[in-house]
């Protein structure tokens, strides 16, 4: 049990190295990732990211409220 948690510990470091954290503002331009579906009719091709989108507010949490950057 000692050694499961000196590991996960250890994998929770490593971890939060690699994380960029990333903070947006109002009327930044960004992408959307799409959420992976189970039957997505094109497979591994289909895309990744839509948009673009433009930030209209930020909001707790690191969550973003957004608008389509055609209007």
């Amino acid at each position: 049990a000692e050694h499961a948690e000196v590991y996960r510990k250890r994998v929770a470091r490593h971890y939060a190295k690699s994380v960029i954290e990333r903070k947006f503002q109002v009327n930044d331009i960004v992408l959307r990732s799409i959420v992976p579906l189970r039957s997505r009719p094109k497979g591994k091709w289909a895309p990744n990211w839509e948009g673009p989108y433009v930030i209209k507010e930020v909001l707790p949490h690191n969550s973003y409220r957004l608008i389509d950057a055609d209007g």
